[in-house]
């Protein structure tokens, strides 16, 4: 059975980026929940993502990915050119 599934839920942000990538007979969960916390990006091409999955120009096959995050009270800073920072993060590239 194909299954791709990514379910985030939180108080602060969700994101998610899916860009050029095949995921096939995966199942990836990020199951977020982010309370009283700060994400932040200063720079050039600098990113900071808060309840992240994010697989970009990546192959995923036959895999089971699972992050169950439960950030709370954190900050999250990314400071400089392509500086890149990730509070609850499946990150596959």
């Amino acid at each position: 059975m194909k299954r791709f599934a990514v379910a985030m839920y939180g108080l602060v942000l969700a994101s998610a980026a899916f860009a050029g990538s095949e995921v096939k007979d995966s199942t990836i969960t990020n199951l977020s929940n982010v309370n009283q916390s700060a994400n932040l990006a200063i720079g050039k091409g600098a990113e900071a993502n808060m309840g992240t999955v994010k697989i970009q120009d990546s192959k995923v096959e036959k895999s089971k990915i699972t992050n169950l995050s439960n950030v709370n009270q954190s900050a999250n800073l990314a400071i400089g050119e392509k500086a890149e920072a990730n509070m609850g993060s499946v990150v596959i590239k």
